[in-house]
């Protein structure tokens, strides 16, 4: 069996390799921030059982836009007619991450968003 030629040219020698492996590092961790990120704005949608001012039970989607810990309440955009809501967590019944499919303990997923 012949040996296998290098030719450093053709991008078999070390500045080949580094840049192989550069471009393979890229792609794994742009992967990862996109998933990521990914991941984060789809647990911030969230099928929403809660009550509102006039003490009507209401079933809506909803996105996510702010936590406010201090004050238990979040600010959400109905995806119905897009307005915002600022909702007290005492009033919400149930939530439900869109993506998943879990319920969502909200005091259990406000300490963990709290600074």
């Amino acid at each position: 069996m012949k040996p296998h030629k290098s030719d450093h040219k053709a991008g078999n020698g070390p500045t080949g390799m580094l840049a192989y492996l550069a471009h393979i590092s890229r792609a794994m961790f742009q992967h990862h921030d996109d998933d990521e990120h990914a991941q984060q704005q789809a647990e911030r949608y969230w099928a929403l059982m809660y009550v509102d001012t006039d003490g009507v039970l209401q079933n809506t989607t909803v996105s996510v836009l702010a936590v406010h810990p201090g004050l238990r309440s979040v600010t959400v955009r109905r995806e119905s007619d897009e307005q915002e809501l600022i909702l007290r967590v005492s009033k919400i019944v149930e939530a439900i991450d869109i993506r998943t499919g879990r319920r969502i303990d909200l005091g259990q997923w406000l300490a963990q968003v709290s600074p």
